[in-house]
C-alpha cells in the first residue's frame, strides 16, 4: 500500500483546504472495531457523518492488547504489532468521525517503567486502513512515534506522567495508541473531544513550513513522473538515519520519497557498518534481512565510513567473509536480490573526506571505489559521492560546513545539505530506473 503521508506532502495546498472544510464539525465515536472486520461500510466520501456536540468529552470504549505498533524505526520488528511485548500495551483499532477531533490519553507508568515515556521504536499514535481482504493495514500516513524524537506537539510531561495528544486530520479517521502500560490489570483511558483546532499533522506542517516550501518550488522545477508512487527501502548509517536535527524523512531519500510520493522505509542507524568488525554497530551485513516485506521497487544502500573508522578488512572482490568490507557487501547484495528479485538496487558510497588513513593503509575513498567495483561486479548501479564535482559536496571545507553541513565534521550534511544533493542523486537514481525498466 503506497503511502498516503507522502501523497499529501505532495498535495500540501489541496490538504490544507480539506481541513479547513473540514473545520467546522463536532465528533461522535463509533464502537470499537475488531482487529480483522469484513468490510461492510460504504466508501468514506458516502458515509453520513453523525451530529456534533460542541465541547463534550466522550471516554473510548476500546479494547486492548498487550504489546506495541512498531515505528519504521524498529529494525528488531519482523511485523508492525508486537504482541506480548512487556510493558506496553496497544488498543484496537477506533473510528474517529470528524476531523479537528482531539484524542487525550495520559500514561503515569513511569514509576513500573522507569521511562515514562515511549521511545521512538514505538508509534503512540498510527493510522490504518483495511486492505483488498478487509484486514487492517498500517497506513503509511503520518503516523507518531514516541516522544523521544521531535513530537512535542504529541507529548509533554505533566507532575511526572506523560500527556499524549493527537488531533486529526481527516474525516473518518481509523487510529490505534500505544504506550508504556506498566502493569496489564488497568489500561488507559483514552478520550476524544472535538475542538476544531488544527490537526497535528497540520502543526507539524506549519513548524516545518520554510521547508515544505522549498519542497513544492522545487517539485514544479523538476519532476520525472516515472517516480512517482514508487516503493523505497534505504539502509545504512548516520548519513541515511539523520544527524544534528536532520530527521530521518529529511535526508535526501526522505526529500525524495516525499516529492514523489512514495512509501518510503529507512532502516539508516548511526555509527551502522556494513561489516561485523563490531557487533555493536549494527552490522548492515546482519541486520538488512529485517527490511520488510512490502515489495519495494528501489533499494539504496550506503556506508563504508564507519568500516574505515572501525578498521573493517577489505577483502577479495569474491569473498564472502561478514568480516570483509568486500565479503559483507557479497552477502547483502546476494541476500537482497533474492529477497527481492524484482526491485533495483543501488549502492551509494561515502562523501570524499579527506586523505587521513586508517591501520590497514585505507581511506575512506577505497572503502568507496570496494563499493564500486563490487556492485559493478553484482550487476548493479552505485552512485561515486566522494566525485565532489558531481555532488556538489566539499564536506572537508570550512565554508561549505557552516553552510550546509556542521562545522567540524567531515561527515554529515545539515538539512540545507540534503536539500542541496537531493537533485543529484535524484536525477541519477531516475536514470538508473528507467534503464532498469527498459532491460
Amino acid at each position: 500500500m503506497k503511502s498516503r503521508f507522502f501523497a499529501i506532502i505532495c498535495t500540501i495546498l489541496s490538504l490544507m483546504m480539506l481541513l479547513s472544510a473540514c473545520g467546522g464539525n463536532n465528533p461522535v465515536v463509533t464502537e470499537p472495531v475488531s482487529t480483522d472486520p469484513v468490510v461492510t461500510e460504504p466508501a468514506e466520501t458516502e458515509r453520513e457523518l453523525p451530529p456534533v456536540e460542541p465541547g463534550v468529552v466522550k471516554t473510548l470504549d476500546i479494547g486492548w492488547h498487550v504489546g506495541y505498533v512498531a515505528s519504521f524505526n524498529n529494525l528488531k520488528a519482523t511485523s508492525i504489532l508486537m504482541d506480548g511485548e512487556e510493558h506496553y500495551a496497544y488498543s484496537d483499532v477506533f473510528t474517529i468521525p470528524h476531523a479537528g477531533t482531539k484524542i487525550t490519553f495520559v500514561d503515569d507508568n513511569a514509576g513500573a517503567t522507569k521511562k515514562g515515556y515511549v521511545s521512538d521504536q514505538q508509534y503512540v499514535f498510527s493510522l490504518w486502513d483495511k486492505n483488498a481482504d478487509g484486514k487492517w493495514e498500517l497506513d503509511g500516513a503520518m503516523n507518531y512515534k514516541g516522544s523521544l524524537m521531535n513530537n512535542s506537539v504529541v507529548a509533554k510531561s505533566e507532575n511526572g506522567k506523560m500527556v499524549y495528544t493527537y488531533v486529526t486530520e481527516n474525516n473518518w479517521e481509523n487510529i490505534r495508541v500505544c504506550y508504556h502500560a506498566g502493569t496489564t490489570s488497568n489500561f488507559v483511558s483514552v478520550t476524544a473531544e472535538y475542538t476544531g483546532e488544527d490537526s497535528t499533522w497540520d502543526k507539524f506542517y506549519l513548524d516545518n513550513k520554510d521547508f515544505y516550501d522549498w519542497l513544492e518550488g522545487n517539485r514544479k522545477t523538476t519532476y520525472y513522473k516515472e517516480l512517482e508512487g514508487l516503493t523505497l527501502n534505504i539502509m545504512g548509517d548516520s548519513y541515511f538515519a539523520g544527524h544534528n536535527n536532520v530527521d530521518k524523512y529529511q535526508v535526501w531519500p526522505g526529500i525524495l520519497a516525499q516529492k514523489y510520493g512514495m512509501s518510503f522505509v529507512n532502516h539508516g542507524i548511526n555509527g551502522s557498518t556494513v561489516t561485523t568488525v563490531n557487533a555493536a554497530k549494527n552490522p548492515m551485513v546482519e541486520r538488512y534481512v529485517n527490511l520488510p516485506d512490502n515489495d519495494p521497487d528501489i533499494i539504496i544502500i550506503e556506508g563504508g565510513r564507519n568500516d574505515w573508522s572501525n578498521k573493517s578488512l577489505m577483502g577479495s572482490n569474491t569473498s564472502q567473509n561478514p568480516l570483509e568490507f568486500k565479503g559483507a557487501l557479497n552477502i547483502i547484495i546476494d541476500g537482497l536480490q533474492k529477497k527481492y528479485p524484482d526491485a533495483l538496487i543501488i549502492g551509494v558510497t561515502a562523501w570524499y573526506n579527506g586523505e587521513s588513513k586508517n591501520v590497514y593503509g585505507y581511506r575512506v575513498s577505497d572503502y568507496a571505489k570496494a563499493m564500486i567495483d563490487i556492485c559493478a561486479l553484482q550487476g548493479i548501479p552505485c552512485f561515486d559521492a566522494t566525485n565532489q564535482e558531481k555532488t556538489g559536496v566539499y564536506i572537508t571545507d570550512g565554508k561549505f560546513q557552516k553552510e550546509y553541513g556542521i562545522v567540524g565534521d567531515v561527515s554529515h550534511l545539515n538539512l540545507k545539505g540534503m536539500q542541496k544533493v537531493m537533485p543529484v542523486f535524484e536525477k541519477f537514481i531516475y536514470d538508473e530506473w528507467v534503464k532498469f525498466n527498459n532491460k
